[in-house]
């Protein structure tokens, strides 16, 4: 069992087997979190005041990876459901739900309370903090930092064109390990990782179609977490909009690929229905017929 605790210097996870207890992560003073709950993808917390708040998520307890921004009232709880995770909230006038599906205005009572595109002004500072971060081997030896720095960057307009452009940045490179050493990678592609990952949050940018199309070379591992280029490339694309040709290209080619893991096919099947509205799910035959036909008039960037 976990627990968020909330303590003299901040907020804390506790975990417990029934027998004794222990402080896995925290305390922090910058979470603030008001609930925790899990479901087959890991940990999940929400917390934040009345302006708006974060979702985080953890695969073990003590490394804890914000992944979703709330605005608009109060968070209180959260639940996962379906594989999606909806919040629960308060604001001045009534009670919020945030979440990946909302109600139609009709549904609803009204229109939905939903996060509003980012609109901060671009801090230079952090900009500046991230290209220390991406390029200092000292700097980079800590993950927690440059994941903050980009999601704090992400909820500023032109982030995602920020994030792009040091795509090509050459940093410190080494091995990394992650989810407690089962998965290995090096430091050069989680960096870039986590850049397409601002890119996601940031729904900006352009993502390199030759990202997508990268051989998937990654060894199997127990817990079926990957840090590797090809399926953060396609998620940004999707989140993106960027729908050219050049991008439809690969994300069909990767569809075809019967080499590459089932869920990394149906990756590239998800994006093309969000970037196309066609709804060939993994029929690799029909998106190759259908894309010899609207290829032509399809945008080319």
């Amino acid at each position: 069992a976990y627990a968020a605790v909330r303590e003299a210097d901040g907020d804390a996870i506790w975990r417990t087997d029934g027998q004794s207890s222990r402080r896995i992560a925290g305390p922090r003073r910058d979470w603030r979190l008001n609930h925790i709950a899990a479901d087959r993808n890991g940990l999940w917390a929400v917390g934040g005041g009345p302006d708006g708040g974060r979702v985080w998520h953890s695969d073990d307890g003590a490394d804890w990876m914000p992944v979703w921004q709330v605005f608009g009232g109060r968070p209180l709880e959260l639940a996962p459901f379906a594989g999606e995770i909806y919040v629960l909230g308060e604001a001045e006038d009534g009670g919020l739900l945030w979440g990946p599906n909302p109600p139609s205005a009709q549904e609803a009572g009204g229109e939905p309370n939903w996060p509003s595109a980012p609109d901060e002004a671009l801090d230079l500072n952090a900009v500046a903090a991230l290209d220390r971060l991406l390029t200092n081997p000292a700097a980079g030896t800590g993950r927690a930092g440059y994941r903050d720095t980009v999601f704090s960057l992400s909820q500023a307009k032109g982030a995602g064109d920020i994030f792009a452009s040091r795509l090509a940045l050459e940093g410190p490179e080494r091995t990394v390990g992650l989810i407690g050493g089962r998965v290995t990678i090096s430091s050069k592609t989680l960096n870039r990782w986590i850049l397409l990952w601002g890119m996601t949050l940031s729904g900006e940018g352009r993502v390199p179609p030759e990202l997508i199309a990268e051989p998937w070379t990654a060894p199997q591992n127990s817990s079926e977490k990957y840090f590797d280029l090809p399926p953060a490339a396609m998620r940004a694309a999707a989140a993106i909009g960027q729908e050219d040709r050049a991008t439809i290209d690969a994300l069909i080619g990767r569809l075809g690929r019967t080499e590459d893991p089932l869920w990394l096919r149906g990756d590239a099947a998800g994006a093309l229905s969000e970037l196309t509205g066609r709804r060939f799910g993994y029929d690799f035959d029909a998106w190759r017929d259908w894309w010899a036909t609207a290829r032509t008039d399809w945008p080319q960037q």
